[in-house]
């Protein structure tokens, strides 16, 4: 398919809405923002899974499936993206917006490693130099910014944080995987929306109850409802349309025009518009340790991107 004049600025648009939203999100959240992190979670599944359904006729794609097809986006939906928006958004209510693009940075590094396991791509000597590369930077900044913290507590929250945000980058990586192999007829806009349902419905439990044990994380009932301003509302619905729906829609017309490796260079962008835009609204300049793992995180997906054949892409939906 021809590429058009705009098709680079619109990919660029949908990363930078991924970038903003970790910031918003973030905000959103207790205890800095009136939301509980499993409030937030279930009805921004849900309801990004309905506009997904109402926008695939828009797009003439089809959301009909076969029995045999069925299994496929519940597997998608649960591992792949319920999973990882359950630990995304614990870990992001425990960590920094630039440590979360940091490390959701390092997606295409976690797919190189699943990828044997799936009988697909291996990855060479130059590929595992990058993945090491990837590593070292996450924990030097995992460890740096946990040390800046004031309090022991506040110190063992934001290094928990990023554990889990690196373990979510994992889902995501193994997310992209799935739907590599999931069958051709199946549309990447129809397997969101599919997956995104499946993904509602297993977190629900969690997100009505909450999660036992951890202070903080209390579920819908939970929820003081009244609390939340209409700032954090108008967040949360930024979270649902332009980071949820409209933007993977744009996101995989951006593959079919230029291709996934073409695509995925924008990702690379995003944690300078996050620590952009947590400057412009809270004055905190990022780390010479985050600024630097811009570079060296960029190294390493660079180097393991091209020791193989590239073609296997998700977007990194915050």
């Amino acid at each position: 398919m021809k590429k058009s004049w705009h098709t680079d600025p619109i990919i660029f648009c949908v990363f930078a809405s991924w970038a903003v939203a970790f910031v918003l999100i973030k905000e959103s959240l207790a205890p800095v923002g009136s939301f509980t992190p499993l409030a937030f979670l279930w009805p921004r599944m849900f309801l990004s899974a309905i506009i997904l359904f109402a926008l695939l006729p828009v797009i003439r794609e089809s959301m009909r499936l076969s029995r045999g097809d069925l299994m496929k986006t519940v597997v998608i939906g649960v591992v792949g993206l319920g999973s990882y928006h359950l630990l995304f958004t614990i870990a992001l209510s425990m960590t920094t917006p630039v440590d979360t693009a940091l490390i959701i940075g390092t997606g295409p590094v976690m797919t190189a490693l699943w990828m044997p396991l799936f009988k697909l791509d291996r990855t060479k000597a130059r590929g595992w130099l990058g993945v090491v590369i990837c590593f070292a930077t996450v924990a030097v900044i995992a460890l740096s910014g946990a040390a800046s913290e004031k309090t022991h507590v506040e110190w063992q929250r934001r290094l928990l944080g990023d554990i889990i945000m690196l373990v979510a980058a994992n889902c995501w990586a193994l997310n992209g995987i799935l739907c590599r192999k999931a069958p051709p007829h199946l549309k990447p806009s129809a397997i969101t929306a599919w997956g995104m349902l499946w993904a509602s419905a297993a977190l629900l439990p969690f997100c009505v109850w909450g999660i036992p044990g951890l202070p903080g994380f209390g579920g819908i009932f939970q929820q003081n409802w009244s609390a939340i301003t209409a700032t954090h509302w108008g967040f949360f619905a930024y979270a649902v349309l332009p980071a949820s729906t409209v933007s993977i829609i744009f996101f995989y017309h951006g593959v079919k025009k230029v291709g996934p490796l073409h695509t995925i260079i924008y990702q690379n962008v995003s944690p300078i518009i996050t620590a952009a835009v947590v400057f412009f609204m809270k004055g905190t300049r990022p780390s010479v340790v985050q600024v630097l793992g811009v570079f060296t995180i960029f190294l390493g997906v660079y180097l393991t991107r091209t020791s193989k054949r590239v073609a296997d892409v998700q977007p990194i939906d915050p």
